[in-house]
């Protein structure tokens, strides 16, 4: 079963961004979920357009 985080990463991930789970790096029984994104270079329609996305 894939955690929420991994889930949603691989739904954004389809239209073309980098994200990655943050339950990836965390090595508790229960891990922490979250995203981990890099937006160094982004502009303002490539941010709208991930928020849409992880708005749903």
């Amino acid at each position: 079963m894939l955690h929420g985080d991994v889930a949603l990463c691989q739904r954004i991930n389809q239209h073309g961004f980098k994200l990655q789970p943050f339950s990836r790096y965390c090595f508790l029984n229960e891990p922490e979920r979250g995203l981990v994104i890099g937006i160094a270079d982004a502009d303002e329609a490539t941010l709208l357009k991930l928020i849409s996305l992880i708005k749903g």
